[in-house]
Order: structure tokens, then sequence, then C-alpha cells
């Protein structure tokens, strides 16, 4: 796959740590990037060319439909969510311009990852 700059938007701890150790172990070549809320994510969206994102959909300062709105996702994007009814999240299921994956909650690391990977491999 080459190496890949993977940006992951998620505030709970024990998820981001398993989600970083799961990758490390399964793909030398993904470079993960982390960010705890929508201010972080902005901070690096504007710095770094990510090849996808790995969001989660509701975090402590919003709804990830805000970074959508302000369109500054420029590669393929999988939201996670325990809410895959989220109305919010047809809106952003539907942008032309962009793939957007919705992955409900729980999920295993390792369907994740192959969804990322066939994701990042048809971009």
């Amino acid at each position: 796959m080459g190496n890949k700059k993977v940006l992951i938007i998620e505030d709970e701890p024990l998820i981001a740590e398993m989600l970083k150790e799961y990758f490390e172990l399964v793909d030398q070549e993904i470079e993960l990037i982390m960010a705890e809320n929508l201010k972080e994510a902005r901070k690096r969206l504007a710095e770094i060319e990510f090849d996808a994102c790995i969001c989660d959909s509701r975090l402590p300062d919003g709804s990830i439909s805000e970074l959508f709105e302000k369109g500054i996702f420029h590669c393929p994007v999988i939201i996670t969510t325990g809410y895959p009814d989220d109305p919010l999240l047809k809106t952003v299921r539907d942008k032309p311009d962009l793939k957007v994956q919705i992955m409900g909650k729980p999920y295993q690391p390792a369907d994740l990852y192959q969804r990322l990977k066939t994701l990042i491999e048809e971009n």
C-alpha cells in the first residue's frame, strides 16, 4: 500500500490506543495521527494531507458533520458511530465529492482496518 497518513479523530482514549496498537501490529506503512476533538482535527487537516480519516461521529466539542459542512475533508472518511440512524450522518453520507462510509459501533479493529485498506486502494 505504500506509506499512508491516516487521521483518527477519537475522544475515547481506550479506543484510540487500541486502534493505534492494532494498526502498528498489522501495517507498518500506515502512519496514524491522532486528534481528540474537532479543534485538533481542524488543525491537523489544515497542516497535513491525509490519505484517509477515521472519525467518531460525536466528539466533546460537537458532531463530525461540522467538519463536512466546512468542507475541510479532502480524502475518504470512515465515520464510526453508535448512532447509525442519526439524520446528520445521512447528509454527510450523501456528499458527492467524497467517499464516506458509516461503520456502526462496536466494531472489530480488523474489520475497520480492512475497510480502511479498501477505501485507500480505491481512492
